[in-house]
């Protein structure tokens, strides 16, 4: 449901588990870097808040360099 809401260009805040196994995750990573216009996928996660919240900041920026500077701007002690 995510991917096809990203294919339409939605926003999506979803949640865990992204997908069922490794390679379906790095697929859908893969179709959304070749989306033409890629809107916000972040991942509803509560590890903003957490010590390990550099990790997470880098996984946003992988994902989408939008989704990681709006992370930022929500919470700048993050980075």
């Amino acid at each position: 449901m995510a991917q096809k809401c990203l294919k339409a260009g939605k926003h999506v805040l979803q949640e865990k588990p992204v997908a069922q196994s490794v390679e379906v995750v790095n697929l859908a990573i893969k179709e959304f870097h070749q989306l033409s216009q890629q809107p916000v996928w972040a991942l509803a996660e509560n590890y903003r808040y957490a010590q390990c919240s550099e990790t997470v900041f880098m996984l946003y920026l992988y994902l989408s360099p939008t989704a990681a500077f709006i992370q930022f701007l929500l919470n700048p002690v993050m980075v």
